[in-house]
């Protein structure tokens, strides 16, 4: 082996050493975002006032942040479903990061919303735009915002199935996807719903968390 391949086979251990670093050390960022993001529309804060109620600007803000650290999240849960259930670790993994990039929008466009409410526009018309579901092309985006709702699912039946981590954590997993469609699309008492949504993802996540640490640190 040449010295330029010994450089290169360190550099790619040192890279692949520090990503392992970062990504555990963030897995959790994620669902505390969601759960911080929920709390800003259960204290009302910057909420819209009228139809545009559900516009909050502090929750898009670290709903976009969430949505981004997601991505650590999936990986974690995915590479630890796979000691057990290779194939579905994977699929848990690309969904997750897929679905993750689909939440950016919805949080995104709240923004968007309060910035035209405040540069004069009509708020029921807005409104009106939001619940149309806007053209072909914002459809295509729904399927990436499934995904996120889609993985927890399979995320926590896995782990509930192959007991790679407790099963309350898996079931916490499943749970944060219905409660969540019952706060943000059923719109039923978000203000309740939607922190205890994300709170079981908090809890899900820290479940399996602790189960991939000690996984990993076992001799």
């Amino acid at each position: 082996m040449s010295t330029t391949d010994i450089r290169s086979h360190d550099d790619t251990s040192y890279w692949c050493g520090g990503m392992e670093k970062a990504i555990s050390r963030t897995v959790l960022i994620g669902p505390a975002l969601m759960v911080l993001a929920s709390l800003m529309v259960s204290a009302d804060v910057r909420r819209l006032p009228g139809d545009l109620d559900w516009v909050s600007e502090p929750e898009g803000t670290l709903g976009v942040y969430a949505a981004a650290f997601l991505v650590s999240t999936w990986i974690v849960i995915g590479r630890l479903v796979s000691t057990a259930a290779p194939r579905t670790g994977v699929v848990i993994t690309l969904l997750g990061v897929a679905g993750s990039v689909g939440w950016v929008y919805p949080f995104a466009y709240r923004l968007v919303v309060a910035d035209l409410v405040d540069g004069g526009f009509d708020a029921d018309a807005l409104n009106e735009v939001g619940e149309s579901g806007g053209t072909v092309f914002t459809a295509l985006v729904l399927p990436l915002m499934f995904l996120g709702l889609l993985v927890p699912i399979i995320a926590g039946v896995a782990i509930v199935r192959t007991r790679v981590a407790p099963v309350w954590s898996g079931l916490a997993l499943v749970a944060f996807s219905l409660v969540f469609v019952t706060a943000q699309a059923a719109y039923v008492f978000i203000e309740v719903t939607y922190p205890i949504a994300c709170l079981l993802l908090v809890a899900g996540v820290a479940g399996a968390t602790r189960a991939n640490v000690e996984s990993s640190t076992s001799p």
